[in-house]
């Protein structure tokens, strides 16, 4: 995938989070497996102060994807993972919908 489209996507669904409460607290693009980067959000709304990681990842055969985890994940099928969503697919507006939904849902359910 091009970088710039990933930067679309990336700015897209920050968009979204930040609409939906969450604050941007720290970016980390440093690569280690196949893990490109890291997100740290918090919660400025429900739950305040909670926070989670978004990660970015490519696998071997160029498969893009993005998981939601309440710390970061040591691998894709990390059990800390509580949403994930593949780029690639063609219909990333529905996706990205539904990934921010799982992380709301997420919150919500935070006692």
């Amino acid at each position: 995938m091009p970088k710039e489209k990933l930067k679309r996507y990336q700015q897209q669904l920050l968009d979204l989070l930040v609409d939906g409460g969450w604050e941007l607290v720290s970016i980390d693009e440093a690569a280690e497996g196949w893990f490109y980067g890291h997100w740290t959000l918090r919660s400025v709304q429900e739950k305040w102060g909670h926070e989670l990681i978004i990660s970015f990842f490519e696998a071997p055969n160029y498969w893009w994807g993005i998981t939601a985890s309440t710390r970061r994940p040591r691998g894709r099928d990390d059990e800390s993972v509580f949403a994930r969503m593949e780029l690639g697919s063609g219909r990333y507006d529905e996706a990205v919908t539904a990934f921010v939904r799982e992380i709301d849902d997420h919150r919500r359910s935070i006692p």
